[in-house]
């Protein structure tokens, strides 16, 4: 793997913009840490039982590959422990995996990130009070493409309301001014990957990534082939909020392009599944030597288009932060729905990277990553050889 020298696309005055600020947690004192594997999932276990997790999944990604996982606490209350091999609703970091399949087709010449978003529908597709700039698919993956949240994922709404310029905010297209973080122009994009090429997202990354990559998993929780392994969902109360049945119970639509409700927020899986998708990012477009992505689309995912109104740089649709977990350049994506705390992140110039997976625990945030999964990656990404 290529290692990194540098992080594109961030400036230094940003950054220490955000230090002043202060929204960048300082490294706490160098400490000798035991970094024996029972060591790791003692502290693992530690976190967990501290914030309320009622289940636990984390998987350690070291030089662009995943070298270990872990897993505590119940898959299902006091019937099913966890292990890691259960399935769990990643959420948002569903976004990632949706971009990842974009950057597929765009390898393949089937779309760009500059594709317009009307043209995959047919229709001219401008926010009224800019009507000469062009909404692309690149704009959904930024947050930047000036829709609304009430955009309609519905086939005929997507061709009514908004060839006829419903549904956008006041915003410029583009523009990181105009950032606005957006559940339904995701579940859009997702619908106009399925729409122009007439197949599932799920087959789509299970032809590029998960066959080879030994990976089950799918934006509809009922389709992962071990629907015995799915976990439930708690939230911190101690109830559920998403059981076991309801999961085996959500299924792909009918018809390509037709439901965008998996793709904001769906994508089930592993923490170890869902590390070996990130673990390509890691590994600039490789994993075990072999090129999944191109170069051109790892630097596109990576390129940011400015600082969010959370501190953050937003990239596609990565976010970046330099000096995080005591390394030079961190991107990452979080994931929160129905009682989720999820976190996935790589170093760009180690290509290490972690990613966590928890259910019940407390929804209390650290520099804008839920605490509980920023404290396991924060004491994951300062070990040494991550308990190998």
């Amino acid at each position: 793997m290529k290692k990194r020298t540098f992080c594109r696309a961030v400036l230094l005055a940003g950054v220490l913009a955000l230090l002043l600020q202060g929204v960048l947690a300082p490294a706490p004192p160098a400490a000798a840490l035991d970094t024996g594997r029972e060591a790791v999932e003692a502290k693992i276990g530690e976190i967990a039982d501290r914030y309320g997790a009622v289940g636990v999944q984390v998987a350690v990604i070291r030089g662009g590959r995943v070298s270990d996982v872990y897993a505590c606490g119940w898959a299902v209350k006091k019937t099913d422990p966890m292990t890691v091999d259960h399935k769990i609703r990643v959420a948002s970091i569903s976004k990632v995996i949706v971009t990842m399949a974009a950057m597929s087709l765009w390898d393949q010449g089937v779309v760009t990130p500059q594709t317009e978003l009307g043209t995959c529908w047919g229709v001219t597709v401008r926010n009224p009070r800019y009507s000469g700039t062009p909404i692309t698919l690149g704009n959904i993956m930024t947050h930047t493409s000036s829709l609304s949240g009430s955009v309609s994922l519905k086939p005929s709404g997507i061709t009514d309301s908004l060839a006829k310029g419903r549904g956008f905010s006041s915003s410029k297209p583009g523009d990181i001014g105009s950032f606005y973080y957006n559940n339904n122009a995701f579940g859009l994009l997702g619908m106009t990957l399925e729409h122009i090429t007439g197949r599932y997202l799920n087959d789509i990354m299970d032809e590029a990534f998960f066959e080879p990559l030994g990976i089950d998993a799918s934006f509809s929780s009922g389709d992962v082939e071990a629907t015995d392994k799915l976990a439930a969902i708690y939230l911190h109360n101690g109830s559920v909020g998403r059981s076991v049945s309801t999961l085996k119970n959500t299924r792909k639509s009918r018809t390509p392009g037709t439901n965008g409700a998996y793709f904001a927020g769906g994508f089930t899986a592993s923490a170890k599944d869902v590390a070996k998708l990130i673990a390509i990012l890691a590994g600039d477009g490789y994993y075990n030597g072999v090129r999944y992505l191109s170069d051109r689309s790892i630097k596109y995912m990576e390129a940011s288009v400015g600082i969010a109104p959370g501190g953050f740089y937003q990239c596609h649709p990565m976010r970046f932060l330099k000096d995080l977990f005591g390394r030079e350049c961190v991107y990452y994506h979080t994931g929160s729905a129905y009682g989720v705390y999820n976190l996935a992140c790589y170093d760009c110039v180690t290509g290490d990277g972690v990613v966590v997976l928890t259910t019940g625990a407390s929804g209390k945030k650290t520099s804008g990553i839920y605490s509980v999964c920023y404290e396991i990656a924060d004491y994951i990404l300062r070990l040494p050889d991550a308990g190998q």
